[in-house]
């Protein structure tokens, strides 16, 4: 994966992750899982999987949740590890 699309797709995942209602997460959470889809298969399974879980812990935490900290806490450390992998 090139260093630009990580960026990008680290934007958007944040960009979710810290959306203001679920319902401006959908737009971003589309978009984000299309540059996913394109760059899956350079991914080994383990990172695939720690971006997937990533991404739906970013979902869960996107707007007005209880626990949000919680929930952007899981995600970060899941895209920690996703982001390590890809680097191996």
């Amino acid at each position: 994966m090139k260093e630009s699309e990580l960026n990008d797709i680290k934007n958007l995942f944040e960009q979710v992750m810290y959306a203001q209602t679920k319902k401006d997460a959908i737009p971003l959470l589309n978009k984000l899982k299309f540059l996913v889809g394109n760059v899956k298969h350079t991914l080994s399974e383990y990172a695939s999987y720690k971006l997937e879980e990533a991404i739906s812990f970013a979902t869960t935490a996107s707007g007005q949740v209880k626990e949000k900290e919680h929930w952007i806490s899981q995600a970060q450390q899941c895209w920690y590890i996703f982001e390590n992998s890809c680097k191996i």
